[in-house]
């Protein structure tokens, strides 16, 4: 059984190199755009999940679990109760959705950082909720091409209350979509932005063996664009608003241990009224109150001192808001290795005409410091090894508000180590470089010393 949980995976990313039948080609009635005035706004989210390799390997069923730096983007409660890490880290994404496009696919890197500091948690993320872009045909001789992108940033903070059986946590969102119109001949390029301030609410609750559930609401936000005049020959009143809808989160996370976790999510999505898709106005987008279910797990198969490797599978029904396209059965994966201090990962959400793929390969800066000796090193639980027991219950290297009987082992001033590191830094660079430096004087005291035991040789008397 622990073998087929091992290839399932694998197998999974092994069908997204092969996606002609999750990606079967649309072809559109005309390679113009369908309309020449804009009249209604853009959306500025979408229901398919985007995220990091753990959010996205895990069908984004993060409402209850939200144990990643940028998982505040659906429950900013987590950064105070599931959250053990500070750091930063970067996420590229690459989506070929077919049902906001016909052909070209869309990259963005979203960004996170989170630090924790028991009872509080604090975090920050810049991540890409949609993004629409695509090239049509203006003229025998010109193309035109419009791009929507939609971006949030986020600034949350949480703190676990009642011994830690209640986290609280709050985001201050400030939305930006921008959009830009750029004609080919005559070239020509127009661009303008909108903003929106906007928040969002969260709290997760501890129940007995660790089964942790959570609610989240996001406010919904209309950007105000500046609103230059701006027409060409493409399209008139290109410029528009951008919308999100109101979002309620309800989710059910259970873990028993650091190397296994299992998350729930129900999304209720509220209409978006007068919002429509940049390639044809006619596909309006949440018109109804949508429900969205997900599903997923994640399992750390090796836990070695200096390798470690963890896996996720998820699935989530999309409930389609776009008015002239059916729901879609998402499938999730991902795989995640972390050699020594370095970290390689692939993870793919796959469905009907969607593809999502998340390639990673980091750096533990802070694992290298500690090993140089230049941040303190902390209490590390003992190794698990090959398949650790996912369902045996462990408090060995979970977050504090997650363990029953803490035990403070050590007592590290992140401030203070803060610091000093740049004073440990400068000290070991002067070793280094006296080490160096010796080094090359004696090399090149080399010849000398030759010439020294040749003249040592030749003045040395005869034996004949």
């Amino acid at each position: 059984m622990r073998f087929r949980l091992f290839f399932f995976p694998i197998y999974l990313l092994w069908m997204g190199l092969f996606e002609g039948s999750f990606n079967a080609p649309l072809t559109w009635s005309q390679d113009a755009l369908p309309y020449t005035s804009r009249t209604l706004k853009y959306p500025a989210w979408h229901s398919t999940v985007r995220g990091d390799h753990r959010i996205v390997g895990m069908a984004g069923s993060m409402v209850g679990l939200a144990d990643t730096k940028l998982s505040n983007i659906d429950n900013p409660a987590g950064l105070a109760m599931t959250v053990g890490d500070t750091g930063i880290e970067f996420m590229r994404n690459a989506v070929t959705d077919r049902h906001l496009v016909a052909t070209e696919g869309i990259e963005f890197t979203d960004f996170a950082a989170s630090a924790s500091h028991y009872p509080w948690g604090f975090g920050y993320a810049a991540w890409t909720p949609l993004s629409q872009s695509a090239t049509y045909s203006l003229s025998p001789n010109s193309t035109m091409t419009p791009t929507i992108e939609a971006t949030e940033f986020r600034f949350s903070a949480a703190r676990v209350l009642l011994k830690n059986k209640l986290s609280l946590g709050a985001s201050l969102v400030f939305a930006k979509s921008s959009q830009t119109l750029s004609i080919s001949n005559p070239a020509e390029t127009l661009r303008d932005s909108g903003t929106a301030w906007s928040g969002s609410l969260g709290l997760m609750i501890q129940f007995p063996k660790r089964w942790i559930a959570g609610v989240s609401y996001h406010l919904p936000y209309t950007t105000t664009n500046q609103q230059f005049p701006q027409n060409s020959n493409g399209i008139e009143n290109f410029f528009q608003p951008a919308s999100s809808p109101a979002r309620v989160g309800l989710g059910v996370s259970w873990i028993p241990n650091r190397f296994f976790q299992f998350g729930s999510s129900l999304y209720f999505i509220g209409t978006d009224e007068n919002t429509a898709l940049l390639r044809d106005e006619s596909a309006r987008v949440g018109q109804t109150i949508t429900l969205q279910p997900r599903l997923g797990l994640s399992y750390q198969w090796i836990d070695y001192q200096e390798l470690q490797g963890t896996f996720t599978l998820g699935t989530y029904y999309e409930v389609s808001r776009i008015s002239d396209r059916s729901d879609r059965i998402h499938f999730n994966s991902g795989l995640l290795i972390r050699p020594w201090v370095l970290s390689f990962g692939w993870t793919i959400d796959i469905a009907t005409d969607y593809t999502n793929q998340i390639f990673t390969a980091g750096v533990d800066v802070g694992k290298i410091f500690k090993k140089l000796g230049w941040l303190p090193k902390t209490y590390e639980p003992p190794r698990a090894g090959l398949f650790p027991k996912a369902n045996r219950y462990s408090d060995a290297g979970l977050p504090r508000p997650l363990v029953k009987r803490w035990k403070q082992r050590e007592k590290v001033d992140l401030i203070e180590a803060g610091k000093n590191l740049p004073k440990a830094i400068q000290k070991d660079l002067k070793d280094t470089k006296k080490g160096i430096e010796g080094f090359f004087e004696r090399l090149g005291d080399v010849p000398n010393q030759i010439k020294k035991g040749m003249d040592r040789i030749d003045d040395a008397p005869s034996k004949n």
